[in-house]
């Protein structure tokens, strides 16, 4: 099925696709019907991976979370950086469909579907009010899960995906960032890592909005898109200007020409809001124990999500010397001290 935009405001083309995927524990059907620019289409992989296996059994229930709905709950306790769930879309739609029949096009997905993925693609939490929207478009702005596709075009369209589980409006409606999501491509499928670690019982979160934005802005942000005020007190700590601080912190804190500038001070290193960054900062300074003490973190964090990495890490906690600037600051200063002492 092919809709297009009025050409009066710009002509763009969309097809319903139904992409082939493998069934089984990580996708509702077999098939992920999606509302894909024209040019996507011949570029989508023929084949995708096979995704990582989830953990069995599973790490989580979805119960009845009082007034907020319903939620995702660990059914054991969940270490940081631990694999909660893995799976793969029940549809995929642009970010913005440019032309009138809106209500339409994402309707014209449900024909597409089976029995089960209709049903699990209704039964997602709608935001929207009749009046606004469709009830898919609803449960579309409500659940999406921004996705990386092929995009040939600077005016392609960006794209969400909706997920059975780990849609946005599912899990908790706070605005820490408890779990965080990571979308693969390769095995079409997006998996859901802890940030922190979770007790058994415990409801499981994600991040609503950038909570570095003024408080103000974040409470009409969520009200206006979502109709809810997060439920946490530190939604409304640190203040605003901390906020702007940390948010200015990347423009001002950064951390490559911190590892060659001799004339900013060796501390400046640590002050850098990533775990990998801290640890090689005390890897340039030659500083074993510091560089184990937050390269185990980074180990901890990382070892599901990022194998390769936390590997990298691992070796280097074993033989520090064998990272390849190993103490370089510490070398360097120890020569310019020698050569102005000179």
């Amino acid at each position: 099925m092919r809709l297009e935009e009025d050409s009066t405001s710009g002509a763009q083309a969309f097809s319903v696709v139904d992409l082939s995927v493998l069934a089984g524990s990580y996708a509702t059907d077999a098939t992920c019907p999606m509302l894909l620019d024209a040019s996507i289409v011949p570029v989508l992989h023929k084949r995708f991976n096979l995704p990582p296996p989830g953990p069995s059994p599973p790490a989580f229930i979805i119960a009845d979370a009082g007034t907020k709905g319903v939620g995702l709950f660990a059914t054991r306790d969940i270490p940081a950086g631990a694999l909660i769930l893995v799976e793969r879309p029940i549809i995929v739609v642009p970010a913005i469909v440019p032309f009138p029949r809106k209500t339409v096009a994402y309707a014209a997905l449900l024909p597409h579907l089976s029995q089960a993925a209709r049903a699990a693609l209704l039964g997602l939490t709608n935001c929207k009010p009749p009046s606004e929207c469709g009830p898919v478009e609803g449960i579309v702005w409500t659940n999406a899960s921004q996705i990386d596709l092929p995009i040939l075009s600077p005016t392609a369209a960006e794209y969400g995906g909706v997920f059975p589980h780990s849609a946005a409006r599912t899990i908790g409606r706070l605005c820490d960032l408890s779990t965080t999501l990571k979308w693969d491509l390769a095995s079409f499928s997006i998996a859901m890592y802890a940030q922190r670690a979770h007790a058994a019982g415990e409801e499981l979160h994600i991040q609503y909005i950038d909570v570095l934005v003024p408080r103000a802005a974040r409470r009409t942000q969520l009200a206006r898109s979502y109709g809810f005020e997060c439920a946490r007190a530190h939604y409304t700590q640190p203040d605003d200007a901390a906020r702007a601080a940390l948010a200015a912190w990347p423009q001002t804190r950064e951390f490559l020409p911190w590892t060659t500038d001799l004339l900013l001070a060796d501390d400046a290193g640590m002050q850098i809001p990533f775990l990998e960054e801290i640890a090689l900062s005390f890897a340039l300074l030659g500083d074993a124990r510091g560089f184990r003490v937050w390269a185990q973190r980074v180990v901890k964090l990382c070892s599901a999500q990022d194998p390769e990495g936390a590997g990298e890490f691992t070796a280097w906690m074993k033989s520090p010397q064998t990272f390849r600037l190993w103490g370089w600051r510490a070398k360097q200063r120890r020569l310019l001290d020698k050569q102005l002492g000179g």
